[in-house]
């Protein structure tokens, strides 16, 4: 009768007990980081947008073009804006954020006019702060519905316009 020989591991009891706690810890690392990105998307609170002239109706033929950058700080209730632009047709006037749903134009979410001595920084940079921010907007810019709009002394219904969305950058770790 042939009997058949298994042998012994090359690996102690010890080297597979940590080699099981290691594959563990890998395990809940990867479910650590999985949650953390859920968790980060869910209370999201950085956003992006681009302004063009392309975004109107009928479409202004400006070379001007802007990045703004939106922060909520849920503690605060407020959001603040940091908008960097250039080949404004004139100096800015007004930053506001609109909701298309509304149908009102004349009535934004949001209108900041520009304080060009407190506001306006070097490099063609405006930074606001909008209080007081309700939960309905907050909701609105998490599923990325909101326009933002940047008036000038020539434009003043507006030079240039983007869709506010989320600043998936910010996630990527």
């Amino acid at each position: 009768m042939k009997t058949l020989n298994l042998g012994k591991n090359n690996m102690g009891d010890g080297e597979m007990m940590r080699d099981a706690d290691k594959s563990n810890s890998d395990q809940r690392i990867s479910l650590d980081s999985e949650n953390k990105f859920l968790s980060l998307e869910q209370n999201f609170n950085y956003f992006t947008a681009i302004l063009t002239g392309s975004n109107f109706w009928p479409r202004r033929h400006t070379g001007a073009v802007a990045r703004a950058y939106l922060e909520y700080d849920p503690r605060q209730q407020s959001l603040h804006i940091s908008v960097t632009y250039k080949g404004l047709s004139g100096k800015p006037t007004v930053l506001e954020v609109i909701d298309p749903a509304a149908r009102e134009e004349d009535s934004p979410m949001f209108s900041h006019r520009i304080n060009h001595e407190k506001e306006l920084r070097p490099g063609r940079k405006i930074c606001v702060t909008w209080d007081e921010v309700k939960a309905e907007a907050v909701e609105k810019l998490s599923s990325q519905v909101l326009f933002m709009s940047l008036k000038t002394e020539v434009y003043k219904d507006g030079e240039i316009k983007g869709i506010v969305g989320k600043h998936r950058a910010l996630l990527r770790g």
